[in-house]
């Protein structure tokens, strides 16, 4: 299974790279995060499974859809943007999807998440982000602030 999941995450990494309108792009990216949130806990990482979905596939995602709805996307009818086979595609990836909430919800239903196995990997994986690496982690969340009040003038300027 984890090497259908790592191919289907090949290629919409090609489908981000390649496509040509910029919104699908960032799509096509959250697609990809959680499948590599998905091969993060078919390799028995749950920790960095649940990390991968809520930092890169919840938050930063939605920051990048953000500043690309703000900077404003190349507006074309939507009649011109259909692809030829983006129904089966499109039918492959909520099958997956529907396949990977089940094995979600199959774990969380067996305890698999909050099992008292990952608590120490939890706990050196808090020791090494908030004790060790303090000042990087804060250097990070200074970068996304700039990055914030960035697009908020960006927008402020395009408004005027």
């Amino acid at each position: 299974m984890f090497y259908i999941l790592a191919g289907i995450t090949v290629l919409l990494a090609l489908a981000v790279i390649l496509h040509r309108k910029v919104i699908y792009s960032a799509i096509f990216l959250i697609v990809v995060q959680v499948c590599v949130a998905l091969c993060f806990y078919l390799l028995g990482s749950t920790v960095l499974a649940i990390f991968q979905l809520i930092i890169y596939a919840g938050a930063i995602m939605v920051l990048f859809l953000f500043i690309i709805m703000i900077i404003g996307p190349q507006s074309e009818r939507a009649a011109d943007s259909k692809l030829p086979g983006q129904g089966l595609v499109a039918l492959l990836l909520g099958l997956s999807m529907i396949y990977g909430g089940v094995l979600l919800w199959s774990a969380l239903s067996l305890g698999g998440v909050v099992s008292g196995a990952a608590a120490p990997e939890i706990e050196s994986l808090g020791k090494i982000i908030l004790v060790d690496y303090v000042y990087l982690f804060e250097l990070v969340s200074l970068v996304l602030l700039v990055a914030m009040i960035a697009v908020i003038m960006l927008a402020k300027r395009k408004a005027r």
